[in-house]
């Protein structure tokens, strides 16, 4: 069921007029106890009123008269206004110059004050477009309009019943509003920037203020034909006519519209009816300016004061007439204006003067039109010259910065004019200066051929700069020479003695920087700066920003390269310190090349070069230098401690172990020949084992690997075939100093070892005994004394490593235990047990010294490691040894042989080796808990000890041989190492050397010191010559020379294909010797006449020579090939293949 609706009553809605602010919009206002809002009024009649006026704009737009009386009698505002811009209908009459519209507009009630949101009224709307009729309206219907500005502060008031819709294209009208009209610009201005003359006169005539000004401060006057059309052309205003009652085609963004938006983008076109000024009528510019000027218009004036060496214009202003007319190019505006007064010393805004205007845009017929006129009356200056050397807010003149434009044409004419060439600007900037930072060396020479510029070629700016410094930092070498030739002085110095050379050292000018070391009157050695550059000399510079080139030619024109920067942040380093620093490599190479003794000079804190570049992780960097002879043994202090050079590298640079690998591979060089060739060499050099020489010690470098601590980094390089081999030859030459030692130590046990036999089992009161006891008593002090001398010589240079060794404290043991035998009285018990265990030491001792020697160390040492890893298991199952332990002596209850807990654990320790099950159960027979309980025991002992944990120790023991080896290896050449340097220490001794005879000299240094590089031949026969290098050996260099390289398949290729090119050599000259064997026998067959057997024989050796010709042939293309081949691979490996070394005839120290 459908209920009935009750009637509703409508009544019309009286009308109220509302008015409200711009933007506010109709609104009411509710409010209640909690909170309150704003609803907005729109109702049916105010969207009705906002389409009309909406339709209003766009017919207004569109010229169309009749819709406007429509519109108009329906209701419409004549008042109506877009909502973003308040442009109204009657702004765009008057800019439109439709007087009848207008008309009807002001007779309908529109407002002739009415401003838009910019605060322009229509008045201003039709000044700008130059519509006469309109404005004349306008101001006859309102006279005080003829002089009224934009004012910002008016707030456009607009009832909404003026206001389009909201859905109207705001955007057309938008782009109405003319952007370079400035705030407090009257209608006079607005014409005069448009050039309308017509409007410019219906202004004057109806009273216009020629000496108002706009928000700028710039009267009519000043800114006249400031935005004068492109063409040169302004509008000539004709009188608009009567009603353009016209049904145009003009829509909304139609191309009326367009015509709009050109007369408010500065590019006034023809509008309506207007018509152009003829090209030969004087120009309306011209018109507007006299007219202004009989109305009382006056010009700027400009007041140049000079203060602190500055200048300072008192009268600047955003723009004059001048400026305008020097920018349209108006030359007879130009000269109308400098007849009347106009000063070309008057400031724009941007501080230039008419004269610098014109050099900026390049014009030339206004800076002539300039220079030509009589400035008499230009603040009183006269003269040519003071117009010519006018200055802009900067202080320079025209022909300043038409130099530093680079503009021939007005160079020239302002030279001409007489402009000073010695005039500085505000920052002391000659003419010269600005040429010589151009780098144009023609525009250059021509000012320096002016006699006044001799007076300003030392002059400095206020960076103390002179004009050749300026040349330098242009790094422009013409203009720096010809400075050179004119007498400019290449010995200047700015504040900090910051040089000719440190400039172009800073900025990388090798060129520069070699003709400046040409000049004798500069002195390289002792150039440096000392404050702006930090202390450093143009060297120091050009190392720490890595300028190659500028290094190369500082250094050959002599440069120190041992001078110390007074940089506190560089601590007094040495140019290869901050190249070193940075990282730059190329740098480094030149300066080590130039002079190696640089990698020994060290800073404030004694470091050197080579610390540096490791305490900045630059890998490159130490590699050079440790390839130029840096020592990495070289030690440091920190705040750590004492650290050498090998030390850094591990902390700093990243995978240091395999860096130093690389690094010795280097130093393993095989010639050109592939290693399976007799003419095959691979040169092994010490020089970074031995960066000293043959004079200094030899095994620092080692003794820093042992004392580094770091088990990985012992192993892979102690194995290194370049140390190993090394190591072979330096025991060669000290093994006659082990041979001593060893006596010693063999002399000090069999003392020691008689001695407590003497004492302490020969008891006897024998005078034979003790005579013997006392000769080997002094026997074991006699080899006691020099022992103790070694080892701490020993500890003191081996440091860490001595500490840690496990050898060092039997050593010491030995010594301790061995004195006190040899002192204390034997009569007493206790020193028994003391000779004991000495006497077990020594030999001990005797047997680790025995690991020293190559042949018979190794298995010394492995048996070490073996009984290490034994001890390590005990140590781990100590648990289960316990457990037995206390198991047996409580269930046996401490009987034999478990009768006390030292006994117990000595026994459990016996049965891991020989059970004696017999003994421990033999007279237990009977079945009974005792008896069920021991041998559960038992048996549980014999599964979890005997085969459980011994079988686990023996495997743990040598489970792997490989690594074991090499750990036995590794440990026999650091043993070897250790004691060698304990040798070295001797025999590089000075105070030795001096007490020995002058005849043993040569034969000491000959004996101590192993040769600086070996050869070894691979495809050599193995021969028996003791000093060859054995056979493992040189296998290991070899097949570290194959495994040195990451891609082994090239060197491969490069190897087979040698060994293939000297077959194929072989087999060509097989072929070739059967070409002269087939043609031989060819020419004896054909002078023979025996016709069929020889004739077939011919043919015979004819197709034989063709197949053997071809043959040849494909092996030169095949040869061509491998050859390009090999050199490619050579290429990838350029640190193998070098040419072999050139030993001048002299006999190699050590050719194997």
């Amino acid at each position: 069921m459908y209920s009935l609706v009750p009637a509703i009553q409508l009544e019309e809605v009286p009308f109220i007029e509302r008015r409200f602010s711009e933007d506010a919009p109709s609104t009411i206002s509710l409010s209640s106890k909690d909170s309150s809002c704003h609803i907005t009024q729109r109702k049916r009649h105010d969207r009705r009123k906002e389409r009309l006026n909406t339709e209003l704009l766009g017919a207004v737009m569109e010229s169309s008269f009749n819709d406007v009386v429509r519109l108009l009698d329906a209701g419409a505002s004549p008042d109506a206004t877009c909502r973003p811009s308040r442009v109204s209908a009657l702004h765009i009459a008057a800019l439109k110059g439709d007087c009848t519209t207008l008309r009807e507009l002001l007779r309908s009630g529109a407002s002739r004050t009415s401003r838009d949101r910019a605060g322009r009224q229509a008045v201003h709307y039709a000044a700008w477009a130059g519509q006469d009729g309109t404005l004349q309206i306008l101001i006859r219907a309102d006279p005080s309009l003829v002089n009224s500005p934009v004012h910002p502060n008016s707030e456009p008031n607009h009832d909404m019943d003026c206001l389009d819709s909201w859905n109207h294209d705001h955007d057309q009208l938008n782009h109405l509003v003319p952007d370079a009209v400035d705030l407090l610009s009257t209608p006079l201005h607005l014409a005069c920037k448009t050039i309308c003359y017509d409007t410019v006169d219906l202004l004057l005539s109806h009273g216009a203020d020629v000496t108002s000004k706009d928000a700028k401060g710039l009267t009519p006057l000043d800114v006249t034909g400031l935005h004068a059309p492109q063409n040169g052309h302004a509008k000539s205003s004709g009188r608009s006519k009567g009603q353009t009652n016209k049904k145009n085609s003009l829509k909304q963004g139609s191309d009326d519209n367009g015509l709009l938006i050109r007369a408010f983008a500065k590019i006034p076109d023809t509008l309506g009816d207007k018509k152009l000024n003829d090209t030969n009528e004087e120009k309306p510019s011209h018109k507007i300016v006299c007219a202004l000027i009989k109305k009382g218009a006056k010009m700027p004036k400009g007041n140049v004061i000079l203060k602190e060496g500055s200048v300072i214009n008192q009268n600047k202003m955003p723009v004059t007439t001048l400026h305008t007319a020097v920018a349209n190019e108006e030359l007879d505006l130009i000269e109308c204006l400098l007849k009347n007064g106009a000063c070309l010393m008057t400031w724009n805004e941007n501080g230039e003067t008419p004269l610098h205007l014109a050099v900026k845009k390049w014009l030339t017929e206004p800076l002539k039109k300039m220079l030509a006129w009589d400035s008499g009356g230009c603040g009183g200056n006269n003269g040519n010259s003071s117009i010519v050397d006018v200055r802009d807010s900067r202080g320079r003149t025209p022909l300043h910065l038409a130099v530093l434009q680079e503009w021939p044409n007005g160079i020239a004419l302002l030279l001409e004019a007489g402009a000073d060439v010695a005039t500085t600007s505000n920052d002391s900037e000659t003419v010269l200066h600005l040429a010589a930072e151009r780098g144009n060396k023609a525009l250059l020479e021509e000012l320096l051929s002016i006699p006044d510029a001799a007076k300003v070629l030392e002059y400095r700016n206020h960076y103390y700069h002179t004009p050749l410094c300026r040349a330098v930092e242009s790094k422009h070498l013409p203009c720096v020479e010809l400075l050179c030739q004119f007498g400019a002085d290449a010995t200047i110095a700015t504040p900090g003695d910051v040089t000719l050379l440190h400039m172009a050292a800073s900025l990388d000018s090798p060129d520069i920087l070699g003709y400046l070391l040409t000049r004798e009157a500069v002195k390289v050695k002792d150039v440096r700066s000392r404050e702006v550059k930090g202390g450093m000399t143009a060297l120091h510079i050009a190392a720490k920003e890595g300028y190659t080139a500028c290094v190369q030619e500082l250094l050959h024109a002599g440069s120190d390269v041992l001078l110390e920067s007074q940089a506190e942040g560089d601590r007094r380093g040495s140019a290869l310190h901050l190249a070193a620093k940075e990282g730059h490599l190329e740098s480094v190479k030149k300066i080590v090349k130039h002079d190696c003794s640089t990698l020994e000079a060290v800073n404030m804190d004694g470091w050197q070069p080579l610390h540096i570049a490791a305490g900045f992780g630059r890998s490159a960097c130490v590699s050079n230098m440790l390839k130029s002879g840096a020592d990495i043994s070289a030690s440091v202090w920190d705040e750590t401690g004492r650290k050498t050079a090998l030390d850094i590298i591990m902390f700093c640079v990243p995978q240091p172990v395999d860096f130093l690998e690389k690094v010795l591979d280097s130093y393993m060089v095989v010639n050109d020949h592939p290693l399976s060739d007799p003419d095959c060499e691979v040169e092994l050099k010490y020089d970074i084992l031995a960066p000293g020489g043959r004079s200094c010690k030899q095994l620092k470098v080692l003794n820093a690997i042992l004392n580094n601590g770091n088990q990985n980094l012992q192993e892979r390089l102690l194995l290194h075939p370049l140390i190993e081999t090394f190591l072979y030859f330096k025991w060669r030459k000290l093994r006659i100093f082990f041979t001593f030692i060893m006596a010693l130590h063999v002399m000090l046990t069999l003392s020691l070892t008689i001695l407590a036999h003497l004492l302490y089992v020969e008891k006897g009161p024998s005078i034979i005994l003790f005579v013997c006891a006392e000769i080997a008593r002094v026997g074991l002090f006699i080899a006691l004394c020099p022992i103790i001398i070694l080892e701490i010589i020993n500890a003191s240079q081996l440091q860490r490593y001595y500490i840690k060794d496990s050898e060092s404290w039997v050593k010491w043991s030995v010594i301790v235990t061995s004195s006190i035998v040899g002192v204390v009285d034997p009569a007493q018990a206790w020193p028994r047990h003391i000779a004991a265990v000495a006497v077990l030491l020594a030999w001990i001792e005797l047997l680790f010294l025995l690991a020293r020697y190559p042949k018979w160390g190794f298995y010394v040492l492995m048996f070490s490691r073996v009984a290490s890893n034994v001890f390590k298991v005990l140590a781990t199952f100590i648990f289960l040894v316990l457990g037995f332990t206390f198991a047996f002596l409580i269930h046996f209850e401490a009987a034999e042989p478990f009768r006390n807990l030292l006994d117990s654990f000595i026994k459990v320790i016996v049965m891991m080796l020989e059970f004696d099950y017999e003994n421990m159960f033999e007279q237990f027979k009977e079945v009974n808990a005792f008896s069920v309980v021991g041998r559960i025991m038992f048996v549980s002992f014999v599964i979890l000890v005997a085969m459980v944990m011994m079988n686990l120790m023996v495997g743990l023991a040598v489970s792997d041989i490989a690594l074991l080896e090499t750990h036995g290896k590794t440990q026999r050449l650091a043993k070897q190492t250790a004691f060698l340097s304990l040798l070295e220490l001797t025999v590089y001794n000075e105070r030795l050397r001096k007490i020995l005879p002058k005849k043993w000299h040569k034969y000491l240094q000959k004996m101590r010191a192993v040769p600086q590089w070996t050869i070894i031949k691979p495809a050599s026969p193995i021969n028996s010559d003791v000093t060859d290098v054995p056979k493992h050996m040189k296998d290991t260099v070899l097949n570290r020379i194959w495994t040195s390289h990451k891609n082994n398949d090239d060197l491969e290729l490069t190897i087979s294909l040698h060994d293939i090119n000297y077959k194929i050599e072989q087999l060509a000259e097989i072929v070739h010797d059967k070409l002269t064997d087939a043609s031989s026998s060819s020419s004896s067959s054909s002078c023979c006449s025996k016709a069929s057997k020889s004739s077939e024989n011919t043919l015979m050796d004819k197709g034989t020579s063709s197949i053997l010709e071809e043959i040849l042939k494909e092996q030169k293309s095949i040869k061509e090939q491998l050859l390009s081949l090999a050199l490619k691979c050579n290429q990838l490996h350029p640190t193998v293949y070098h040419n072999p070394p050139s030993t001048n005839g002299a006999t190699h120290p050590n050719y194997v």
